[in-house]
This record gives C-alpha cells, structure tokens and sequence, in this order.
C-alpha cells in the first residue's frame, strides 16, 4: 500500500531527491509531510484510546518511531492545535 512506503524507497521509485519528490501525494506535499502526519494521526488514536491511558505520551510517540518529546509536541500542537496532553484530557476526560 503506498501510504506504508519510506522516503527512500519513494526516491528510487521516481527517481529524484526526496527533497523534491512530487509522487502521487500533490505538488504542494512532500513525502515526509505525508508520513509525518500518518504518524501523528496514529499517535491521535493511541492517546484517545482508554485502553492505552497508562502509557506515556513519549512511549506511544516512541512506538512510531518518534521519539523526541518537545518535538512531538511542537508537531502535535502545529497538526491539531492543542498539546498530546491536553488532547488526552479532553477525550479521556481526565
């Protein structure tokens, strides 16, 4: 599926630099744009699911291979406009 594919397999595939990979994911979106925001939706999930509450923010982070936490933050907050911690208390009722 071609969401589960890396940057660098994207490169060889078309034959440019992942810097300026233009796939099927449009002209204006970069591959890594794309997977970063496939990890920070599934990262979304992790934190709206009851049954992961006892992880950390940094250990489902780190589950999609993220594993800067400011950084995390910084991305999450940019992406859905609220903290990982402040979206978990608000879906989880903490």
């Amino acid at each position: 599926m071609i969401r589960n594919l890396v940057p660098i397999y994207c490169q060889r595939v078309v034959y440019q630099r992942s810097a300026t990979a233009l796939t099927v994911f449009g002209a204006k979106d970069h591959v890594g744009a794309y997977i970063r925001a496939q990890r920070l939706e599934r990262i979304r999930a992790d934190l709206a699911n009851p049954v992961m509450k006892a992880d950390s923010i940094s250990t489902i982070s780190a589950r999609y291979g993220l594993h800067d936490a400011s950084q995390v933050s910084r991305a999450f907050k940019a992406e859905f406009r609220e903290s990982p911690s402040a979206f978990r208390a608000r879906v989880l009722g903490q």
